[in-house]
Parts: structure tokens; sequence; C-alpha cells
């Protein structure tokens, strides 16, 4: 996603956002979850075009991964009286090989 706003700085190695992107952030981390809840899924879907345009395409891979890891390990903590240990076995024998794909792929994408 491309557009004026300028490239993030850098800390130490850390993708710092300017007050702009904050409030981007913060504004896409308000509706992200009610358009979630509503529809029982994407929010990540919502987040994705503004941590795009934050942080860089490359950043908000990871950005996005661990927002959305850790909200699947807190859903998964308050529902674990209901997971189906076949069921997840079905899904992570197409799951892990599919991911490890994706994230070859991804460590061939170039920086804009």
């Amino acid at each position: 996603m491309s557009g004026a706003h300028a490239p993030p700085r850098t800390r130490r190695g850390l993708i710092v956002p300017d007050a702009l992107g904050w409030l981007v952030l913060g504004l896409a981390a308000l509706v992200a979850p009610t358009i979630g809840g509503v529809a029982g899924l994407g929010a990540g879907v919502v987040m994705l075009p503004a941590i795009a345009w934050v942080v860089g395409v490359q950043a908000t891979v990871a950005v996005l991964t661990v927002a959305m890891v850790l909200g699947n390990l807190s859903r998964a903590w308050f529902s674990r009286g209901d997971i189906e240990g076949r069921v997840v076995g079905a899904f992570l024998a197409r799951a892990v090989p599919t991911g490890i794909a994706g994230a070859m792929l991804y460590t061939r994408v170039e920086a804009e």
C-alpha cells in the first residue's frame, strides 16, 4: 500500500512510528475488533493495511503475526474445554507445512 506517509524512523534497529502512524494504528485498533466481533472474523485483515502503511510491508508480517498468535492463544485458553484434539491435529497437519512454505516465499519478497 503506497501513500504519502513518510517511512518510519528506526531506533536501535526498531521501527518507531511517528504521531500520525500511532493515530492510524490506534483508530484501526478500535475499528478492527468491532468489525471482527460483528462479523466473527477479519480483525487481522482490517489491521493489515494500517500496519503496512505505518511500518512497511515486511515488518507488517512480524507485527501482525505476534498480535494474531497472542489473540489466538488467549482464545484457545478460554475455550480449552471445547477443543477437540483430532480436529486440531488435522488442522496442524495442513497448516504447518503451508505455513513453512509461506514463510519461505516471504523471505524472497523484496523490500519496497
